[in-house]
């Protein structure tokens, strides 16, 4: 009859070492998620309440990435006794799910998951050309080109110089001014187009220049006139160059 009665106190002693476990342990209430593609950063931020953070905490977070487990981490305790944030450094690319799982020390977890956004792009502007309309072949004329970036991501230029030859620049900070020199070999007139490439590769609007390399005749007489026409004194010198022609 002793034995019997011992039996059923050691029963109700466990019962109530379950329950008492039980009341203390719980899930932890909350979990929000966000990441930084620019940074690649996590940051978990849970609410767990507990009297003490030493002896019941969050003791494990695992991290999946498209159901393929990414990393776990592993706690003897909690920053504090209700909400906290642990940060970490996920590389992480756009449309995958991220999946963390925290566990608590005692029982209990809870899990949430996110879909990394796709990053909004949108086209560098028409770059501007400043350079010289007209020149003489076989002459290296510079030509600077400026574009901007909504998203101030870097862009390069893709040019044609209108003569069959074409040219593509390094990568280069929104913004900022970038020359180039060209050289056109035979006397015509070229249609230079631009357009500027950002770092994604997402092309913007073209922009066009004519340029004019005038024949060996008309340099010849712009550069005569240019040197004597304001001279008097050589008016008989221009009527001889012009019939000579």
């Amino acid at each position: 009859m002793k034995k019997k009665k011992y039996v059923t106190m050691l029963i109700i002693l466990v019962i109530s070492s379950f329950l008492v476990v039980n009341t203390a342990a719980h899930n932890p209430e909350e979990m929000d998620l966000n990441y930084e593609k620019d940074t690649q950063t996590l940051e978990v931020t849970i609410t767990h309440n507990v009297a003490d953070p030493n002896n019941h905490y969050i003791e494990q977070i695992d991290i999946e990435i498209n159901d393929m487990m990414y990393d776990s981490y592993q706690y003897n305790s909690q920053p504090s006794t209700s909400t906290f944030t642990y940060t970490f450094t996920i590389e992480a690319e756009s449309n995958d799910e991220i999946m963390v799982t925290a566990y608590c020390s005692i029982a209990g977890s809870i899990q949430e998951s996110l879909t990394v956004e796709s990053e909004e792009n949108t086209p560098p502007g028409s770059p501007s050309i400043d350079g010289p309309v007209s020149g003489q072949s076989g002459t290296a004329y510079d030509y600077t080109f400026l574009a901007t970036d909504p998203e101030d991501h870097k862009v390069k230029y893709i040019i044609d110089w209108g003569d069959g030859s074409s040219e593509n620049t390094m990568l280069h900070q929104s913004g900022s001014e970038v020359t180039i020199a060209h050289t056109w070999d035979s006397e015509n007139t070229y249609t230079l187009t631009v357009y500027a490439q950002d770092e994604k590769g997402l092309n913007g609007p073209e922009n066009t220049l004519e340029i004019t390399m005038p024949n060996s005749k008309q340099s010849r007489v712009y550069q005569f006139i240019k040197q004597y026409l304001e001279m008097p004194s050589k008016t008989a010198l221009i009527l001889d160059y012009f019939f000579s022609l």
